[in-house]
């Protein structure tokens, strides 16, 4: 499949995002030409990192975009969305930078923070890495001469320092400025880190002639220096920013009895992320209603942006009513015919078939490896039927304490979720983990309203499979195939069968049967840890008062467990309590990590 998609890799600039056989995204970048970038991880040596990053993929999804830049800030959400295990450089920090700017002090400087946080000031971000944001501040520093100094410096200083010698700061620290003067160079500062350029620049050209009239020919030098960096930075970008505030654009690519929807999110003059959807219609479905139906469903649960670009034109009258009453206020919806929204929808709809493409060939391929397995799935256990749906239970079990049990459901060998099942056992004390399997097939099996399967297979040897077969038995169900499948050698034992049935390493049937085995494991240990957590949590925040179910469900949202919340910075838990003594007492009952 890898080497399929490979070859499919457009020369284009975009984000790739590259995935584990659980189909979890473990890295996130951006390249000029997506091909070129992406093919040569598997090229040539490679250091120890990118070795094992590429020894863990199993398959590339991709974004096209319109230039770097955009890759740039796409790549940059999607690392905070999804906190990808191999872009080490973010792994390490709980939080993504920001920039800050403080307009209620006498004289802001630009900081760089960790968390963005309701105290009235100004943030920009969050960036993808920290060395993005020192670059971001060079540049700054370059156009704009603000303070760089700490505050404590601001106070003390008696003469101006070296920022000021090189002209890269207007030394508020000796009153070599006023106060208006530089509030002045500070919202030019955040026009610019809010994309408003086009603004900025007309701004600096009525500066410019206002100098060169007074023959203040250093400072018009200095504002026509600022004009050529920032209308270099701006060249390239299709987005008219002054006009692009906030814009969804939806791209659309109608397939057989499914289409595929890309939503580009653009918020001041920026894509900063993107979202894509697949919908099942009928084959006499028209784009429009489709589209239509989209955007009813979509945004009754999303806030929709001001502006709207539809790929496909509709009476969309009634829809825009609808969006607007979402919104609060109007949102227009648009059909652009020509220039940069009509480039953009094009875009958007380059995305949607390359999705749709890449769907398809994945569906294919998998398709043909389900077939084969099943097949020999049959073969090697000689059944009478391949089998269509497959149950796989597990039992859960830390020092006999909340013990849980998992069934999963594998339907034509593909999980289906919907019909997953989690227990916890009752009559069962200590750790005895037949007689909790015993328990589990016992109510699984009264279960009426749930499909007989066609095979059964346990977590385990042939201990837990006497265990399986003594209720299934019990029960009079015929024409189920029951297999223990043991961990160790990857071997499956089956009713009146002395030997072991060995299925050769790398056979498709073999996959499956490991795959719903782990499936079924990781549904049970997850299901134990959300106990435990949630016991754990009762115990250690009981001890503690002040922390009723508001504060506790806050430490939780923001930290995820009380091992979390243990690693966690004193100054972030006190964020988000808004209580230092509250805090500190927390970390002094729960200790640190």
């Amino acid at each position: 499949m890898l080497d399929t998609k490979l070859k499919s890799l457009p020369a284009e600039p975009g984000i790739y995002e590259m995935l584990d056989e659980k189909g979890k995204i473990i890295y996130v970048g951006k390249a000029v030409n997506l091909k070129n970038r992406v093919s040569s991880y598997f090229k040539g040596a490679k250091d120890s990192k990118t070795a094992a990053l590429v020894e863990k993929i199993r398959d590339i999804n991709w974004t096209i975009t319109s230039n770097e830049m955009e890759a740039l800030i796409l790549e940059s959400n999607l690392i905070k969305e999804n906190k990808p295990k191999y872009n080490i450089i973010l792994r390490d920090d709980k939080h993504y930078p920001y920039l800050k700017i403080n307009m209620k002090d006498k004289y802001p400087k630009i900081q760089v923070v960790r968390r963005k946080i309701n105290d009235g000031a100004i943030y920009f971000g969050p960036y993808a890495t920290i060395g993005g944001v020192k670059g971001i501040l060079k540049l700054i520093e370059s156009i704009f001469p603000l303070r760089t100094c700490s505050d404590n410096e601001l106070k003390h200083r008696s003469r101006p320092c070296l920022q000021y010698q090189i002209k890269r700061c207007l030394a508020p620290c000796v009153n070599y400025t006023t106060p208006d003067e530089y509030k002045k160079l500070i919202e030019e500062t955040v026009m610019f880190l809010r994309g408003k350029e086009k603004e900025l620049v007309r701004g600096l050209k009525q500066k410019m002639t206002i100098y060169s009239k007074n023959m203040e020919f250093e400072k018009a030098g200095k504002a026509r220096d600022q004009i050529e960096v920032i209308n270099k930075l701006t060249a390239s970008q299709i987005i008219d920013k002054g006009h692009a505030k906030e814009r969804d654009v939806i791209g659309l690519f109608e397939g057989e009895k499914k289409t595929s929807v890309m939503i580009l999110f653009i918020r001041d003059g920026n894509i900063i992320n993107k979202e894509n959807y697949f919908l099942e219609h009928q084959l006499d479905e028209s784009k429009e209603a489709v589209l239509k139906a989209f955007l009813e469903q979509y945004y009754l649960n999303h806030i929709p942006g001001k502006e709207i670009l539809l790929p496909v034109s509709f009476d969309f009258i009634k829809t825009q009513e609808y969006l607007s009453f979402i919104k609060g206020s109007k949102v227009n919806l648009l059909i652009p015919q020509k220039g940069e929204k009509k480039q953009l929808v094009e875009l958007a709809n380059i995305n949607a078939l390359e999705k749709y493409r890449q769907r398809e060939e994945v569906r294919l391929m998998k398709e043909k490896e389900l077939e084969e397995g099943l097949i020999n799935l049959k073969k090697y256990l000689n059944l009478s039927r391949e089998p269509k749906r497959i149950e796989c239970y597990d039992i859960s079990n830390i020092s006999g304490t909340n013990i849980v049990a998992s069934m999963v459901v594998f339907t034509d060998g593909i999980a289906d979720k919907k019909e997953y099942r989690k227990f916890k056992i009752r009559t069962v004390e200590g750790q005895n983990d037949f007689k909790s399997m015993e328990e589990v097939l016992t109510r699984r099996f009264k279960m009426k309203d749930l499909p007989k399967p066609d095979l059964v297979l346990i977590d385990g040897g042939k201990g837990q499979l006497s265990s399986a077969l003594k209720i299934i038995n019990g029960y009079g169900i015929e024409d189920v195939e029951v297999l223990g499948l043991a961990k160790k050698e990857e071997i499956l034992f089956k009713e009146d069968q002395s030997e072991g049935i060995f299925i050769p390493r790398g056979d498709k049937a073999l996959h499956i049967m490991t795959s719903i085995r782990d499936e079924a494991h990781r549904f049970a240990i997850t299901y134990h840890r959300s106990l435990r957590d949630k016991a754990m949590v009762s115990s250690v925040f009981d001890e503690i008062e002040g922390v009723g179910p508001i504060r506790k469900k806050l430490l939780l949202k923001e930290f995820g467990s009380v091992g979390g919340i243990r690693k966690a910075n004193i100054n972030d838990i006190i964020e988000v309590l808004g209580n230092e003594k509250l805090a500190r007492k927390i970390k002094d009952v729960i200790g640190d990590g």
